[in-house]
């Protein structure tokens, strides 16, 4: 009988542990912690892994319009023939000032389902409008605007798992 007690007070005590530990890692991971650095990103990290991001996967695929039957009719989508690469992340937030804000939706008003966060998955969405150049046929620089949202774990790896 106290044999039979004592294991029931013991099954119990571990399962509320394990609930306790469980909430813990959870709520953590929620608020953005990063087990791997035991710490939480900053908005200025965040921001700077998403700009480098973009650096590393530069140039994006733009849109080409032309004025046919109505305005701004796409004619193709590819990437820029001879892009002007960034070649810091200095160099692009002096370029594209006050370009980079952290948001908890992605485009479109796509949100991630709660449980990314939960496990440390999803942190947030760094929104970058920049600027991208190249150059034509004649080498005239080209300028257009683009904009990314990139996805970032809590320990600040990309993601395009959206």
């Amino acid at each position: 009988m106290i044999l039979t007690r004592f294991l029931c007070v013991f099954v119990v005590s571990v399962i509320v542990a394990s609930i306790i530990l469980l909430l813990n890692f959870s709520v953590k991971n929620y608020l953005g912690y990063c087990s791997e650095t035991d710490s939480y990103m900053t908005e200025d990290q965040k921001i700077k892994k998403g700009i480098q991001y973009i650096i590393n996967t530069y140039p994006p695929i733009i849109d080409y319009y032309e004025w046919k039957n109505k305005p701004n009719t796409i004619v193709k989508r590819n990437r820029p023939p001879d892009p002007v690469y960034y070649k810091s992340i200095e160099q692009f937030q002096s370029i594209n000032m006050n370009c980079c804000s952290l948001s908890d939706t992605g485009k479109q008003g796509y949100k991630p389902h709660w449980h990314e966060k939960l496990i440390g998955r999803f942190n947030t969405f760094v929104h970058i409008p920049y600027l991208v150049r190249y150059r034509d046929k004649n080498n005239d620089l080209i300028v257009s605007e683009t904009e990314s949202f990139v996805a970032l774990t809590n320990c600040g790896t990309p993601w395009s798992g959206i």
